[in-house]
């Protein structure tokens, strides 16, 4: 009897350890912040470790990459979703996106609707899926002429997960890329840009992919100011203010 109780128990004891290894899962802990969850492939002490994420994409790490090796319970997720390869909390991050702009322009003599586009990078530190941090700078081209905008930005994944709203807002000064425009009269003379305030807020999604980048999309309110002076055909010295204001379409990746 007492044979047959010690069987039962240890079945039970490796059944219940068979499970527990069945929900678990190797993770990678680095210096810069990055966490990997996966399966570890290969250890060569003070050489390189190599792990084979959720996404089954192979990483091979310097040794003093590394901070910690764990294993830990695996996340349950619905419909097998294996969720993003990587998460990372407090690292560099970059984005390249395009726009579309759509809207109106006002200024001292005229006012209408015009669309344009800009071609747009940034790049800043992750402090966590909260708060993002950069500076960055666009090509964005009007109906007069093309804007260099700089400017700093901040952004705010509000979940750390795959797919997470994110909130952003950037302002800053934008430098006039022309000096040679024709005037509502028709005049060319002395003629000079200016740059001005820019800003932009918005809301979007961030789509993890199953490795370090993400898709980025997103819906904003974009404002442009510039000035420009010239002396037209009469010999009157002319300044005329600009403000565009835009719909900002845009989509990229975030990395």
């Amino acid at each position: 009897m007492q044979r047959i109780l010690l069987t039962i128990l240890l079945g039970l004891a490796f059944g219940l350890a068979q499970a527990q290894s069945h929900n678990m899962e190797d993770v990678v802990y680095l210096k810069n912040g990055w966490i990997i969850r996966g399966t570890i492939k290969q250890i060569i002490p003070d050489s390189v470790l190599t792990i084979e994420s959720e996404g089954r994409n192979v990483f091979v790490f310097k040794w003093e990459e590394v901070l910690r090796m764990a294993q830990e319970e695996a996340p349950r997720r619905r419909g097998g979703d294996r969720g993003p390869a990587a998460y990372p909390e407090k690292h560099y991050y970059g984005t390249a996106r395009i726009a579309v702009l759509a809207g109106s322009n006002a200024s001292t003599f005229y006012y209408g609707n015009n669309g344009s586009m800009s071609l747009q990078t940034s790049h800043g530190y992750r402090f966590s899926h909260w708060l993002q941090a950069g500076v960055g700078t666009d090509i964005t081209f009007y109906n007069n002429g093309l804007m260099l905008p700089l400017y700093g930005e901040l952004r705010s994944d509000l979940k750390a997960a795959a797919v997470s709203p994110q909130l952003y807002v950037k302002g800053g000064y934008s430098l006039p890329l022309y000096q040679n425009a024709s005037d509502p009269w028709g005049g060319t003379q002395n003629y000079k840009a200016y740059g001005g305030i820019n800003m932009e807020a918005g809301v979007g999604m961030r789509l993890q992919t199953h490795g370090p980048a993400a898709w980025l999309l997103s819906a904003g309110y974009h404002m442009q100011a510039k000035r420009d002076t010239y002396t037209n055909w009469g010999g009157a010295e002319i300044e005329e203010n600009y403000v565009f204001r835009r719909l900002s379409i845009a989509a990229g990746i975030i990395f």
